[in-house]
């Protein structure tokens, strides 16, 4: 019998290809759920100069794929031919996000950093941000470092949530019962929100699965939270995690 493998991001976000890739048995249990803002009113405020062919910001910055997806959503829901100025540089947290860029815009991201999280952005970002205007697009939850350090290095910055993320109430009760049973070989937690709303769903049943973090960052949130990772992903993307199995799976 093969192992299983449970996967814990948002329905739409799930891949299981490339863990059956692995020979594991794939279940799925989204831990949040992901849902336009409460108001597009500030997306549609930044858009509508970029409509008119302007460019008021020097930087764009994505912090995830589905930050650029809820915001190209929107855009194109305006404007069927929506493109961003040329001029405007952008840079993502990651190759996944680079990837989503890429699928919406045929462009890719003018710097994606070597390492996938905040402060490999603010390396690349504060040394010129003295007088550049930046456009920060994130979720309604989340660390919050970009904003204050890039004003603290003279950027001049605008941030504005474009989706939002919500834990998922309760999870399935047949898996539930696995976990239970500790027929669940490996779980994933690819962000801290996923790490909190985990542990909050499953408690104490985490003891009988394997836990596989996609970045230190989250695995700091699950250790604080008395569920430290078995594994931890050296390059925080899907890839990384993968690639972190292969060692342990047939």
């Amino acid at each position: 019998m093969s192992p299983t493998i449970l996967l814990t991001r948002p329905e739409s976000r799930n891949n299981t290809q490339p863990f059956e890739q692995l020979a594991l048995t794939v279940l799925t249990q989204p831990t949040i759920e992901l849902l336009p803002p409460e108001s597009w009113e500030p997306v549609d405020a930044v858009l509508r100069p970029m409509f008119d062919g302007e460019n008021v910001f020097d930087w764009l910055v994505f912090s995830s794929a589905n930050g650029v997806d809820f915001f190209f959503d929107r855009a194109n829901s305006l404007q069927n031919d929506f493109a961003l100025p040329q001029s405007l540089r952008i840079i993502v947290t990651g190759s996944g996000t680079d990837d989503a860029l890429l699928k919406r815009t045929g462009r890719r991201a003018d710097i994606v950093p070597e390492t996938f999280d905040a402060e490999g952005m603010l390396r690349h970002l504060v040394p010129e941000a003295v007088g550049k205007r930046f456009l920060i697009l994130r979720a309604s939850r989340g660390r919050n470092v970009l904003r204050p350090t890039l004003l603290k290095a003279g950027g001049i910055v605008t941030e504005i949530v474009v989706y939002r993320s919500v834990d998922v109430a309760r999870a399935d009760p047949a898996i539930l019962d696995k976990m239970e049973r500790g027929e669940i070989d490996w779980t994933t937690a690819t962000s801290s929100a996923i790490a909190r709303s985990l542990v909050r769903l499953f408690g104490e049943r985490l003891n009988r699965t394997k836990i596989v973090s996609i970045s230190p960052l989250t695995s700091t949130v699950l250790r604080e939270l008395g569920c430290p990772p078995f594994l931890e992903a050296k390059i925080a993307s899907i890839n990384g995690i993968v690639n972190v199995l292969k060692t342990f799976t047939p």
